[in-house]
């Protein structure tokens, strides 16, 4: 295996991980990557198709410099030596035939978020969200608790929800059910 420190040759180089790059909804939004303005190759761009194509398909790709590249595929052949060839076959054929933007454009049409996989729906602030996960998963509906992504210590009046798995109306039946645990 090779040495952490064999990896670290590019002064101040740094990682860019977007997954959720091509799921912006808000038009004229600025989602230019770093990467695609780095000039000197410092800047290690991280994506992934389980956000654009399908949430099950573990299937991403780096962006940088020829020789890092080179170095992760030799630490990436020690770790596993062979990642599943039918998931990339999958998406190499799906994005060769053209589909992805539809596809992207597809999960973008019935939501009025600005960006992403998911919204957070905010409560009175005297409703603990956390309070009601397990009565909620009893109920058939499942949510994150919106406080751990405030850095503040606040939103424990939040929960994140997803809208990229479900159809228009299991959303409405979902929120009907939360809405029953949370009245």
């Amino acid at each position: 295996m090779l040495a952490l420190d064999s990896f670290c040759f590019l002064p101040s180089a740094f990682v860019e991980d977007d997954p959720y790059g091509e799921l912006v909804y808000v038009p004229g939004a600025d989602t230019t990557s770093i990467h695609s303005r780095d000039r000197d190759g410092r800047v290690l761009y991280l994506g992934n198709f389980s956000k654009i194509l399908a949430p099950g398909m573990r299937c991403g790709w780096i962006a940088a410099a020829k020789e890092l590249i080179e170095r992760f595929e030799i630490a990436k052949q020690a770790a596993d030596l062979c990642s599943g060839m039918l998931d990339q076959s999958i998406v190499d054929e799906y994005c060769n035939a053209g589909e992805l933007p539809a596809q992207i454009a597809a999960r973008s049409e019935w939501t009025s978020a600005d960006g992403g996989l998911f919204t957070f729906l905010t409560f009175r602030d005297d409703i603990d969200t956390a309070a009601h996960v397990e009565q909620s998963v009893k109920n058939g509906v499942a949510y994150v608790p919106g406080a751990p992504f405030f850095v503040d210590g606040s939103g424990r009046n939040t929960m994140r929800l997803t809208f990229a798995k479900e159809p228009d109306d299991r959303i409405r039946e979902g929120i009907s059910r939360l809405a029953a645990v949370i009245a």
